[in-house]
């Protein structure tokens, strides 16, 4: 099974939550529901679209359990096709306010850097690293991440990119990357061990050198399979139908104009669909546009 499929199998008991926005303009907002049972304390979901500072869009999905009371917030970048032009994340240790960890990736000049910062300080930005065609950016032993919206992001790139059949997935470590995954891993171990437990953690004194790691071989293809109408909250909206050919999994995407996902299926019940959907300014032809009674920081109380 290739990465795309892994991705999003691992994702299956993830969620969505939304965090504090600054006061800029509600686009739109929602959740991906997944098919599968996801059990009980299962982290809360909710994404919410917002206004770019200069033009695009600016998304932030949140990934929080009560069951050890760490999140992780999403936070990208997109044009207004929904291409992302940066990715970065943030890490909330429970019961903290200000981030513990935070890693940014930006997309500029066909190229990828990535800087970031923790207990240890600033960390020292990455060398460029240039894909060889649309990718999906994925951080290493990561399992709180927003799959949704990083394969429509994928899915979009590719769009605008039409001379590239196939998608890659680069995996991001060291730097910062490798801070955020080894606080998360501490604190769920912290959160399970009882008090007569001790534990130690052995962990590098500085950064370790950022590091993309991407196997050329490992190529998704990507198969247009034209438009269907596609159930939204009990409104039928149009979609353009994609496959994602992968090793031996296909998996299916619907995306509505401009590019947003409305579900994502890798067959025997394994789906991701937009639900709760609300939208402020006009996206989806079908679905009426809202007007948010509300501040963004209001709503995400």
């Amino acid at each position: 099974m290739k990465t795309a499929s892994r991705l999003l199998l691992a994702l299956l008991l993830v969620v969505l939550a939304a965090g504090t926005l600054s006061a800029q303009e509600i686009v739109a907002e929602g959740k991906y529901q997944p098919s599968a049972n996801s059990g009980a304390g299962s982290p809360h979901r909710h994404w919410i679209l917002t206004t770019g500072r200069s033009g695009g869009y600016l998304l932030r999905s949140e990934i929080q359990s009560a069951a050890d009371g760490i999140r992780v917030v999403q936070l990208e970048e997109m044009n207004d096709r929904f291409v992302p032009t940066s990715i970065g994340y943030e890490l909330y240790l429970k019961n903290h306010t200000e981030p513990d960890v935070v890693v940014s990736c930006t997309f500029a000049h066909n190229s990828i850097t990535c800087d970031g910062k923790s207990e240890k300080g600033k960390a020292k930005q990455s060398r460029p690293y240039r894909p060889k065609g649309p990718f999906l950016l994925a951080v290493r032993h990561l399992s709180r991440f927003d799959f949704a919206w990083l394969a429509a992001g994928a899915l979009n790139m590719y769009l605008q990119d039409s001379g590239k059949p196939s998608i890659r997935t680069i995996h991001l470590t060291g730097g910062a990357a490798l801070e955020l995954t080894d606080d998360i891993s501490i604190a769920a171990l912290q959160g399970v061990m009882t008090p007569n437990q001790k534990f130690t953690a052995i962990r590098p004194e500085s950064y370790t050198e950022w590091e993309f790691i991407s196997d050329d071989a490992d190529k998704e293809a990507i198969t247009a399979a034209g438009t269907e109408e596609i159930q939204l909250d009990g409104t039928k909206v149009s979609t353009r139908h994609y496959l994602l050919i992968s090793g031996d999994v296909t998996i299916h995407f619907w995306l509505a104009q401009p590019g947003l996902l409305v579900k994502v299926s890798a067959g025997e019940g394994v789906d991701y669909v937009l639900t709760n959907y609300r939208q402020h300014r006009k996206l989806i032809a079908e679905v009426d546009v809202e007007t948010p009674a509300r501040s963004p920081d209001d709503q995400l109380k």
